[in-house]
């Protein structure tokens, strides 16, 4: 598996599986000690006393592993040791990641792999390299993609749906192309998706694609969704335990609390969990 499949799975696995397990079960609570570390590590940004926090997450992992294994402890699992002091000094280490440049390495080693001369692959690989780059100068192509709306139909807003009183004054009575699916700034929203909304009492706040609204191109896209009731968090697998309401939201996705678009997901007793990619 890829690390991005490594990290999905690892983040999943509580609601795969987490009905068949014991919560005294202590191999199940070293998997939470390394979800929680993961959720910190990961973050974009962090609150104070994280770095603390961390701290003794990863004394208490490693300890739990020692004991249950018997095995020593890895080189990684040492470097970890020092990630506090990285966020007490630099920030969260999810700037600090090296994961783009994997990403970066992997372009190269699939030009190679296509590359029909084994003379001097080094000097042909950077002459593929700087022509794209020229092209990327010459054409005068955005970092940022531009936004890209799936297929749908324009609609009327009046006050035959249901969120027309939670719409802009400004935009009720206009006309918009409701879409199956939207890319915006390289991250694709889909109906049925679940997006962070804000925060309520230190809990974030849920809520699932209903409508896609794209006004024009140049403008940031609505989300049209049903607020998700966010009935605490379920620690046995640490994900958010939701509800379905009959309210509804609209709110920019510039507006959102955290840009990834996450799921919904049931589990097989029943109940509908939100994972989040990290601590936000």
């Amino acid at each position: 598996m890829t690390g991005s499949e490594i990290l999905c799975f690892v983040r999943l696995f509580g609601i795969i599986v987490g009905d068949l397990v014991d919560e005294e079960n202590q191999f199940w609570q070293l998997y939470l000690l390394l979800r929680q570390i993961m959720d910190i590590v990961l973050a974009k940004r962090l609150y104070k006393g994280a770095a603390c926090q961390l701290k003794v997450l990863i004394e208490e992992h490693h300890k739990l592993f020692v004991s249950l294994t018997g095995k020593s402890l890895t080189p990684k699992m040492h470097f970890f040791t020092h990630y506090p002091r990285v966020i007490a000094e630099s920030g969260p280490t999810s700037h600090l990641s090296t994961i783009r440049k994997e990403a970066k390495h992997r372009d190269l080693t699939q030009s190679a792999g296509t590359n029909m001369s084994r003379v001097n692959i080094a000097h042909s690989l950077t002459v593929k390299h700087q022509m794209g780059m020229c092209h990327r100068f010459m054409s005068k192509e955005d970092i940022i993609p531009d936004t890209q709306i799936g297929p749908g139909h324009i609609i009327h807003l009046n006050e035959t749906f249901p969120f027309f009183e939670k719409l802009a004054i400004h935009l009720r009575g206009t006309e918009c192309i409701n879409s199956n699916w939207v890319e915006y700034k390289g991250t694709t929203y889909k109906v049925g998706m679940v997006v962070a909304t804000g925060a309520q009492e230190l809990c974030p706040s849920f809520g699932k694609i209903k409508l896609i609204l794209n006004f024009n191109y140049d403008a940031c896209p609505i989300l049209v969704c049903n607020v998700l009731f966010n009935i605490g968090l379920y620690e046995h697998v640490l994900g958010y335990e939701v509800e379905e309401t009959d309210d509804w939201l609209c709110i920019k996705i510039s507006e959102l609390l955290d840009y990834n678009p996450l799921y919904a997901h049931t589990m097989a007793t029943g109940e509908k969990i939100v994972v989040l990619h990290y601590s936000i």
